[in-house]
């Protein structure tokens, strides 16, 4: 009990939390998040009434423009201080890194690591520091919030797949997660869903054949992938007793160590360091609960996949049950945009007759093909004042586009369906440079305790005190966040340290040293420095390892137990001139003196430099 007080002490009596909502609240929140997507689809039903259909599509497009601005924004917010110039893991480094690895090629490394982000190595923009990094999350985001407002175009969705997947390439550890890749193959769908010439709005149409059965192809994968790592990974997904652990512990494995490639195995941990309000809740629910979930889960996604390959109404059918699960998914816990994106192809699977069924006000005949399903065109219409002559040639060059896509992504699927059916099948496996066509998975295995390493500052007095993140579990007494669809990348990250020793994750040592220089803009991605250390950077800085329990239902004012782990430290205490401190700088090329955040219009210096 002394070492379980003793390590308590390091978090404040009183701290400066964010709101937390209950789990009841929590509730709430989730279920308006629903009410306002199912008012959005209401909405879009209405217009589409109106104006000649294509609700379906128009949702479908709307919804994903949400999710890339999510994306867009988490990045805005963040890549300063995960992958700038003054952050853990620099861009513009892993840029001179890959080069050397290709022989100074930039052509043969923007080959192999296809980024817009390689143009900023040239000509005037090589000087500009992080502005191009931001521009591009500034860029995606301005361009997925002005699709949501005024309708979606092919050409646009084109360079929301390309800024997204160019912050990929150069995002390191902090974007080594199975939905970039997901994200990456499902906005190149879309670009088929969309008039290249127009905007969704301007030109109603059906959602495209290809990009229908692309979509089917992609969540049947999805699942499907999810439900066969399972079942051949951990055992407790075969005697139905993961869900036990799943909710406190989450998933785990083998260490994810350094460049993405490493994380992708069998069972390589995947998903939810960060629980919400109302995994507590699903946790403390009996066994036999827990056995009908794993069970119930084995049939949405072993089984239920195969309803997304059958005709319209199956498909359909199979489409809301997916939906369903990833309501269930979303409630459970902090999956980031997981989720929500997974939502995206099985939204795919809806026509405007389901929307008419479902939101009412169809005015107009809906045209069937042989199967009874609405007739999708090349994903461009001709509106009220179009020729049809210019029409019929698009029709045609359109055909001949998506008949070409619908090739690649037969071709590409070739070693995806071999990895499906292997025994030692990967997942979150990309084998084309620009993530077309994937393989997914998720929690082959599940750990049995929950470990978290805690950073900790030492104050001018001796003491260690913690430096409290957004939402990973730290505090005992702190309630759980909600934050889906929302992701804080450092947080995700931390939790996955002790599936392997710190010399296996040298962000973790620069992180330590930049708070040892007082870096403002890498101290933002926690939610408080430590008070104790009254704005100043602390003398040392070290990392501790501790076991997490949920506290029983009926315990008042706190959320979790902590035990002392066995052992104790998880990396060794730096100090300003030590030699791991040394070791960091010498790698990050870094003078030993505390810096400040660059003033915005500094970023801009490099257009008034004749030199």
């Amino acid at each position: 009990m002394g070492e379980r007080e003793q390590a308590r002490d390091v978090w404040p009596k009183k701290h400066r939390a964010p709101p937390m909502p209950e789990p009841a609240a929590a509730a709430a929140v989730v279920a308006g998040q629903f009410a306002a997507l199912a008012a959005l689809a209401g909405l879009l039903q209405r217009r589409a009434a109106a104006g000649g259909g294509g609700a379906a599509r128009d949702f479908y497009v709307t919804y994903l423009c949400g999710i890339y601005a999510v994306a867009f924004g988490v990045a805005l917010q963040q890549n300063g201080a995960l992958l700038g110039a003054d952050g853990l893991l620099p861009w513009r480094v892993h840029h001179q890194v890959l080069l050397e690895h290709h022989g100074g090629s930039r052509l043969e490394a923007f080959w192999a690591h296809p980024s817009v982000l390689w143009l900023a190595e040239l000509g005037p923009l090589a000087g500009a520091g992080d502005l191009p990094l931001h521009a591009v999350a500034a860029l995606g985001l301005g361009l997925a919030v002005a699709q949501m407002l005024f309708g979606a175009n092919g050409m646009a969705m084109l360079v929301l797949w390309a800024l997204q997947l160019s912050l990929t390439k150069v995002g390191q550890s902090f974007y080594a997660f199975g939905w970039e890749t997901q994200l990456a193959e499902t906005g190149w769908l879309a670009c088929f869903a969309c008039p290249f010439w127009t905007t969704t709005r301007r030109a109603p149409g059906e959602i495209p054949p290809l990009v229908r059965w692309g979509s089917a192809w992609l969540l049947f994968r999805i699942m499907l992938g999810a439900g066969l790592i399972k079942v051949r990974g951990d055992a407790c997904w075969r005697d139905l007793t993961c869900m036990q652990y799943h909710y406190e512990t989450q998933v785990g494995g083998d260490a994810p160590h350094e460049l993405p490639e490493v994380w992708q195995g069998t069972d390589a941990p995947t998903h939810q360091p960060v629980p919400n309000p109302l995994s507590r809740s699903f946790h403390a629910s009996p066994a036999w609960f827990h056995a009908v979930e794993t069970m119930a889960n084995h049939i949405i996604e072993l089984a239920a996949p195969w309803m997304l390959l059958l005709p319209r109404d199956y498909r359909v059918a199979g489409a809301l049950l997916q939906i369903g699960f990833q309501a269930t998914l979303i409630c459970s816990g902090n999956l980031s945009f997981l989720n929500w994106l997974t939502v995206v192809p099985a939204l795919a699977l809806l026509d405007d007759r389901f929307f008419a069924a479902v939101f009412g006000g169809w005015t107009g005949k809906v045209p069937t093909g042989e199967d009874g399903e609405e007739d999708g065109g090349a994903g461009e219409g001709t509106g009220k004042n179009g020729s049809a002559r210019a029409a019929g040639r698009r029709g045609r060059s359109g055909a001949v586009v998506h008949g070409a896509a619908a090739l690649l992504v037969g071709y590409l699927s070739v070693p995806v369906v071999q990895n499906l059916l292997s025994s030692r099948q990967a997942m979150n496996t990309s084998f084309d440079r620009l993530a077309l066509v994937n393989t997914y998975g998720a929690f082959g295995s599940v750990t049995k305790q929950r470990i978290e390493v805690q950073l900790e500052g030492r104050a001018a007095d001796g003491t260690w005190h913690a430096y409290g993140h957004v939402c990973k579990p730290g505090d005992p007494a702190r309630q759980s966040c909600l934050i889906s669809p929302w992701h804080y990348r450092l947080d995700w990250l931390m939790w996955f340290l002790p599936f392997g020793p710190w010399t296996s994750n040298p962000w973790l040592v620069h992180l330590a040293a930049e708070l040892l220089d007082g870096n403002e803009a890498v101290e933002a991605l926690f939610w408080e420095a430590p008070a104790a250390l009254g704005g100043e950077p602390p003398d040392a800085v070290r990392a501790t390892q501790q076991r997490y329990e949920f506290a029983p239902p009926g315990a008042a004012n706190v959320t979790w137990v902590t035990f002392p782990h066995k052992d104790g430290g998880y990396m060794p205490e730096m100090r300003r001139g030590d030699n791991l401190y040394a070791s960091s700088r010498a790698m990050r090329g870094r003078k030993r003196a505390r810096r400040r955040r660059r003033k915005s219009w500094e970023e801009f210096s490099f257009l008034f430099n004749s030199s």
